[in-house]
């Protein structure tokens, strides 16, 4: 049987991934100023945006694990059946 999440738990979950979301936002924030100031290839723009992609798809993931152990069983299984 595993071990209850508590609350505690949850909200440094949520903590952690709103910093990670804010840190992509500030990331995508110089993307875009790069690409207006004509400084893509000096920052490598395109490698940056992948960066910040895989951050905010693992934060996407590791957040709907967490929203997924606090919804009841029958939400689940309504999801399920969709």
């Amino acid at each position: 049987m595993t071990t209850p999440i508590t609350f505690k738990e949850a909200c440094e979950a949520l903590d952690r991934a709103a910093e990670a979301l804010r840190r992509t936002g500030s990331l995508f924030h110089v993307i875009a100023h790069a690409r207006q100031s004509g400084l893509e290839d000096l920052l490598n723009t395109l490698d940056l945006a992948e960066i910040g992609i895989h951050i905010s798809g693992e934060v996407a993931e590791q957040t709907q694990d967490w929203a997924d152990l606090f919804r009841p069983p029958r939400a689940k299984a309504d999801e399920v059946s969709r």
